[in-house]
């Protein structure tokens, strides 16, 4: 790839000054005379500098505006892209994985410890550990995330072609997918048909329905409840049929 030499080069500029082979002032110059900006010069001496900065070079390369090339740059310095609630399994996402690794060549992590944590445990993550990179919320928690400072401004290059209505007019958060809430029956335990939300209360299917978790941490379940309300008198700004109806779907199972 044509960036692959810049990038042996900030690995060499960086290993040498990490083990005192150069000077901070010899670094410096060094990463100038690559043509790299200011904002990347500045992230990657900080990947350098201090394992405990706030935030990632990769991250920070983001918020900074900063192209392409020299994002790939601090990705590479920094060594590895950190994910947080992307199951491979999900949206094609592991041929998006191998695709990733073959074009930029920097490894993944996170995957295996944290693909499956719902909305709510990735932003926990973030909270607690700093090491996530990216992560795939529901739309609800990606407003969350603003508001909690816990992600950056990112557009990407189909920015315009998103609705307003599916990204944060600050380059926040982006929808990069949509569902529609479906019931899944498994025919083999369950004899009645399935049509409505009303049919769920049949006393055959006691301690035989559920929803994927706890509303408040994940986003399918929360998007469960608030079907649930629309099914029932409510609406995009009433949630309270919902909440009663699982509320008596809870009790029938008791």
């Amino acid at each position: 790839m044509a960036y692959e030499p810049l990038v042996a080069r900030i690995d060499e500029l960086s290993d040498a000054f990490k083990t005192g082979q150069i000077e901070r002032r010899q670094f410096l110059k060094g990463l100038v005379g690559l043509g790299l900006t200011l904002p990347a010069v500045g992230l990657i001496l900080a990947a350098c500098n201090s394992a405990a900065a706030t935030g990632t070079p990769a991250a920070s390369a983001v918020a900074a505006g900063m192209d392409l090339t020299a994002m790939i740059a601090a990705a590479k310095a920094e060594g590895s892209i950190y994910q947080t609630g992307i199951p491979p399994e999900w949206v094609n996402y592991q041929a998006i994985f191998d695709l990733w690794k073959q074009q930029y060549g920097i490894s993944i992590d996170g995957t295996t410890t944290e693909g499956e944590y719902s909305s709510g445990q990735e932003l926990d993550s973030i909270k607690n550990t700093g090491k996530p990179d990216v992560g795939d919320v529901g739309i609800s928690f990606a407003v969350q995330a603003k508001t909690d400072g816990l992600s950056a401004p990112y557009k990407n290059s189909h920015w315009t072609d998103i609705p307003d209505t599916a990204k944060d007019a600050d380059g926040f958060w982006c929808c990069n997918y949509w569902g529609a809430q479906a019931f899944v029956v498994n025919t083999d335990a369950v004899k009645i048909p399935i049509n409505d939300w009303k049919d769920l209360l049949d006393p055959s299917l006691k301690n035989a329905v559920g929803i994927d978790g706890d509303p408040t941490k994940a986003n399918d379940s929360f998007f469960a409840v608030w079907s649930a309300a629309i099914a029932n008198g409510g609406g995009i700004d009433n949630l309270q049929p919902g909440i009663d109806f699982m509320t008596q779907l809870q009790q029938s199972a008791t």
